[in-house]
C-alpha cells in the first residue's frame, strides 16, 4: 500500500516524505468518495473553479454541501429547505477549514426522495478501515461548522431509533391482495323532522360558480366570481375582491390563505383592512386543496405537487412532495392525507410525523378493479390515528375504513355521495340531489339523524368548524347554506322524546290496510262480494285504510296525457262514489278521517268511533311519477296522523308497469317515500319521519321465471320456491341500496294477484301470455308491529285480485307532558 502511494507521490514532488501527508490521505478519500457516490455541482465561482481544477484537493474541498435528506433516509432530523441550502462560502482559505467537518451523506439521487427513501445501507468508509496500515499524524482540532441561517420554526422534531426494536406506530399495511370482507350496514332512521337546521343571519351570495369554501374559528371565505371573507360569527363581510382566480383557502391565525388559479398563493389579513401579499409561484397548476395543521399549511396543486409551507418563510416551501396526478380528491387530517383516484386511495404523511411521506406501499382497491358496478371515490372525510375515515362513491355508498382496511359499506340511495364533512360527533354528508344527511356511525351501525333538502342543485362542498359551531354546504347554483352544527334544537326533541317514552303508557291497536287495482270497477259492480262485510266482521280493527288504483282508466297512454286534466276535474264524483260506497259498508261504527286522490288512485282511512277523540295533526299529500312526475297517471297518494302520541303515515301507490322496469320502480318508490316536494314546507308529509309507516298497493314488481313453471309451482302451492324469483322480495333482501330495505312484509301463503281474465280465475290466456306475478302488496316499518293476517281475496272484476293485511301496532300513551 506504501509502495503504490509512494509511486503517486512521485509523480508531484521530489523527495516525497515517507508516510505521505494526512492532507494527501484526504484528497484520496474524498476522490474515493466521489467515485462512489454522485457529484455535486461546484458553487465556487469560475474563476475561482477554473484555478481549483489544477488540485485534487481543491475540487474535493471546495464541492458544495449536499443537501440533507428527510429524517426516514439516515435515521435523523433534517433540516428545513433554508438550512440545507445555505450558501458555500467562496474563499480557499474557508474551504480547507471546513473540510475538517465531519462529513456529509451522500446523495441518493431520486425526482421524489419523499416515495421511495431508505436508510443508507453502506454509509462512507473510515479513513483507518481503507488504509490499516497507515499511521494518521495528528491533526489541529477542527474548525467549527459552517455557520447556517437560522430559521423561525423548523419541523417538530422526528422520533429518534431506540436500541430495542421499536414498537410499530402504526398497523401493518394490508396486502394488495388480501380479501376484505366489509360489513353491510343497513341505514337506519329515527323520528328526526326535515326541517332545515339553519343558523340564521344574512345570506352568503356568490357569483358565477363556487369555486372554494372554507371556515375557520374566525372567517368564512368563498371564492367564486368574486372572493368575499365573513365574520363565521355575524355573516357580515369583513373583506372582497372581485376576482375569479380564488380556487381554494384557509384560515391561519388572523390571516386567511388563497390558493389561485395560476398556482400562486395569496395571504389576506382582514385586520390590516385587506392587505395582501403574495409569496410567488411556486405551482404551475392551479392549487385545489390547502390544509392548516400542527403551524404549517400544505397546498396541494392539481398536477399532484404539494407543498408544505412555514407560515414565517415564505421564500420556498419547507418541503415539497408528489402525490398521484389527476387525483378526483383529496381529504386531510393530521397526520394523513387521502388521496383518491378513481377505485383507488392513496395515503400519505405530509409532514413526516410518523415515517416516510408514503404511509402504504400500494393504494387501497375499492372493488374489482374490472367492475362496472362498483362506485368510484367522489369525496371523503379523513380520520386521525383512532378515527375512522369515511370516503363517498358516486353509486350512492359510504366507505368506512379503520386502520387503513375497508370495514364498512353503507348504502345512502341511487344518488351519488359528492361532499363529506365531520361536525361533532356525526357525519354530514351531501348528494347530488341537493339533499343533506345528517349520520350517525359507530362501528356497527349506521343511523339516519336527519335529512332535508338543501340546495335545488347538487351538494358539493360541505366544510365545518368546530369552534364557531356551523357548517358551510356549497352547490352549484352558486348558493351557501349555513347550518347549525350542534342541531341543538333536534338534540333536544329527542332528549324530551327519551324522557316521554321513558315514563309511557302503550295501547294496542289493530290496524287493517286493504289494497285492490279495481281496473275501472265501479263500486257498484262490486256492491254484492260477500268479503266487503267479512272485512270488518270477521277482522274488527281500530283503523281501517283503503288503497285503490286505476279508478280511472289508464290503458292508453297517449290519450290519458292529453286529456289528464280534463280528468282530474272529472274525477271528483268517482272519489265521492266510492268514499260513500265505503263509509255505507262500515255503516256508524268508523269514521272517515282522511281522504285523498291522484286520477287513478284513491286513499281513506276510517278511524273507529271510540278513538276518533285520539287522532290529530292529519295531513295529506300526493307524489306523481308518471309521464316525468308531470301528471297523475302513476304515483302515491299519502295520509299521515297521530294517534294517541304515536305518529303514522299511509302511502298508497301504483309503480311503474312491466317485466323489465324494476330499477324504474326503485326510483319510483324513492322519490315517493321521500316525500316529494311538499315535504319541503311540510315536515310531517315525509313518510319516513313517522314512527310507523305502512307501504301498499299495485307495485307492479314481477316473478322472473318462465310462466310454465310460474304456473306449475302455484299448482303445487310452492310458496317459498315460487318467491325466490319474485322481483321486490330480492330488492329487499339483496339490494343494499334500495330504499324499502327497513321494511318488512308477511310471508306470503296466497297465489299471485296478477295477472287474470276478468270474470275468471285463470291466469293471463291472451297472446302476451303474462308470468303471474304478485303485484300487490302491503309492506310495513316500525318500533313494534305485529302481523296477524296477510291474505288474497276472492273478486273477479278486475285482472288483479284485492290483498288484505291485518297487523298489531303499539302507539304511545304520555302519562306526563
Amino acid at each position: 500500500m506504501s509502495e503504490r502511494l509512494n509511486a503517486e507521490e512521485k509523480t508531484t514532488r521530489t523527495p516525497p516524505p515517507i508516510p505521505a501527508k494526512p492532507k494527501d490521505l484526504k484528497a484520496v478519500v474524498l476522490k474515493k468518495r466521489a467515485q462512489s457516490f454522485s457529484p455535486v455541482p461546484s458553487r465556487v465561482p469560475s474563476s475561482t473553479a477554473s484555478e481549483a481544477a489544477s488540485s485534487t484537493e481543491s475540487i474535493a474541498l471546495s464541492e458544495k454541501p449536499v443537501r440533507k435528506q428527510p429524517e426516514h433516509y439516515y435515521g435523523k432530523q433534517s433540516g428545513t429547505v433554508e438550512q440545507l441550502a445555505s450558501p458555500e462560502p467562496e474563499s480557499t482559505e474557508t474551504a480547507r477549514s471546513a473540510s475538517a467537518a465531519p462529513p456529509l451523506p451522500p446523495r441518493i439521487p431520486s425526482r421524489t426522495p419523499s416515495y421511495y427513501g431508505q436508510p443508507v445501507a453502506n454509509p462512507p468508509p473510515n479513513p483507518t478501515e481503507v488504509y490499516p496500515d497507515y499511521q494518521v499524524s495528528p491533526s489541529p482540532a477542527p474548525a467549527p461548522p459552517m455557520a447556517q441561517e437560522p430559521v423561525p420554526r423548523p419541523l417538530p422534531p422526528q422520533p429518534q431509533p431506540a436500541a430495542a426494536p421499536p414498537q410499530p406506530m402504526m398497523p401493518p399495511p394490508p396486502s394488495r391482495n388480501q380479501a376484505s370482507t366489509p360489513e353491510k350496514l343497513i341505514l337506519r332512521t329515527k323520528t328526526v323532522n326535515s326541517w332545515p337546521p339553519a343558523a340564521g343571519g344574512p345570506p352568503i351570495s356568490v357569483k358565477r360558480g363556487l369555486t372554494s369554501l372554507s371556515i375557520d374559528q374566525d372567517y368564512i371565505c368563498a371564492g367564486g366570481g368574486s372572493c368575499a371573507i365573513y365574520n363565521a360569527h355575524t355573516l357580515e363581510t369583513v373583506w372582497s375582491k372581485s376576482t375569479d382566480k380564488v380556487v381554494s383557502s384557509v384560515q391561519v391565525g388572523n390571516e386567511v390563505w388563497l390558493g389561485m388559479r395560476d398556482g400562486r398563493i395569496c395571504i389576506v389579513d382582514p385586520n390590516l383592512s385587506g392587505y395582501v401579499e403574495e409569496n410567488g409561484k411556486h405551482h404551475r397548476r392551479p392549487i385545489s386543496h390547502m390544509w392548516y395543521d400542527d403551524g404549517y399549511v400544505l397546498a396541494l396543486s392539481i398536477d399532484g405537487k404539494l407543498s408544505v409551507w412555514n407560515p414565517n418563510d415564505l421564500s420556498r416551501p419547507h418541503q415539497v412532495h408528489r402525490v398521484i396526478s389527476t387525483f378526483k380528491y383529496a381529504t386531510y387530517k393530521s397526520p394523513y392525507l387521502w388521496v383518491m383516484k378513481n377505485r383507488q386511495a392513496y395515503v400519505h404523511d405530509p409532514l413526516l410525523l410518523r415515517g416516510g411521506f408514503q404511509v402504504l406501499p400500494h393504494a387501497i382497491e375499492y372493488g374489482e378493479r374490472s367492475s362496472s358496478t362498483v362506485g368510484e371515490y367522489s369525496c371523503g372525510c379523513a380520520g386521525g390515528i383512532d378515527e375512522p375515515t369515511v370516503l363517498g362513491h358516486n353509486d350512492g355508498t359510504i366507505s368506512v375504513y379503520r386502520n387503513f382496511t375497508l370495514t364498512a359499506t353503507v348504502t345512502l340511495g341511487y344518488s351519488g355521495v359528492l361532499s363529506i364533512v365531520k361536525a361533532g360527533p356525526y357525519y354530514w354528508i351531501g348528494l347530488r340531489t341537493g339533499s343533506i344527511l345528517v349520520v350517525d356511525l359507530i362501528e356497527h351501525d349506521a343511523t339516519l339523524l336527519k335529512e332535508w333538502k338543501a340546495h335545488s342543485g347538487p351538494v358539493t362542498m360541505l366544510v365545518a368548524s368546530e369552534e364557531a359551531e356551523l357548517v358551510l354546504s356549497g352547490s352549484t347554483n352558486d348558493s351557501v347554506g349555513v347550518w347549525e352544527s350542534g342541531l341543538r334544537q333536534d338534540m333536544r326533541a329527542l332528549e324530551n322524546q327519551k324522557q316521554l317514552d321513558e315514563t309511557a303508557a302503550f295501547k294496542d291497536l289493530k290496524v287493517q290496510i286493504f289494497t285492490w287495482n279495481v281496473g275501472c270497477a265501479k263500486p257498484n259492480d262490486v256492491n254484492e262480494h260477500v268479503f266487503w262485510r267479512e272485512l270488518s266482521s270477521k277482522y274488527p280493527a281500530d283503523i281501517i285504510v283503503f288503497g285503490f288504483q286505476e279508478v280511472v282508466e289508464l290503458d292508453n297512454k297517449s290519450k290519458t296525457a292529453k286529456n289528464l286534466i280534463k280528468i282530474e276535474d272529472d274525477m271528483e264524483h268517482e272519489h265521492k262514489a266510492w268514499r260513500r260506497f265505503l263509509s255505507q259498508l262500515l255503516e256508524e261504527e268508523y269514521e272517515l278521517a282522511a281522504d285523498r286522490a291522484l286520477v287513478g288512485l284513491y286513499s281513506c282511512v276510517f278511524i273507529s268511533q271510540k278513538l276518533v277523540a285520539s287522532v290529530k295533526n292529519v295531513t295529506t299529500n300526493v307524489v306523481k311519477t308518471g309521464f316525468g312526475g308531470l301528471h297523475g297517471n302513476k304515483g302515491a297518494t299519502v295520509i299521515c296522523m297521530d294517534i294517541f302520541d304515536s305518529t303514522l303515515s299511509f302511502v298508497n301507490v301504483h309503480l311503474a308497469a312491466g317485466q323489465s322496469s324494476t330499477l324504474q320502480r326503485n326510483k319510483d318508490a324513492e322519490t315517493i317515500v321521500s316525500g316529494g316536494e311538499e315535504h319541503e314546507r311540510h315536515a310531517k308529509l315525509r313518510p319516513l319521519d313517522h314512527e310507523y309507516c305502512f307501504f301498499f298497493g299495485d307495485t307492479n314488481y314481477r316473478i322472473n321465471t318462465v310462466r310454465e313453471n310460474a304456473i306449475k309451482l302455484i299448482q303445487s302451492k310452492s310458496w317459498d320456491k315460487l318467491f325466490a324469483y319474485d322481483q321486490l322480495g330480492r330488492q329487499l333482501t339483496k339490494n343494499p341500496r334500495f330504499v324499502l330495505a327497513g321494511f318488512h312484509e308477511t310471508p306470503i301463503q296466497f297465489p299471485p294477484t296478477y295477472k287474470f281474465d276478468v270474470g275468471s280465475n285463470r291466469y293471463d290466456s291472451s297472446d302476451k301470455q303474462r308470468v303471474p306475478s304478485w303485484c300487490d302488496r302491503i309492506l310495513y316499518r316500525g318500533s313494534s308491529v305485529e302481523p296477524v293476517v296477510y291474505d288474497s281475496l276472492e273478486a273477479y272484476d278486475s285482472d288483479h285480485r284485492p290483498v288484505m293485511c291485518n297487523l298489531k301496532i303499539k302507539a304511545k300513551l304520555y302519562l306526563t307532558k
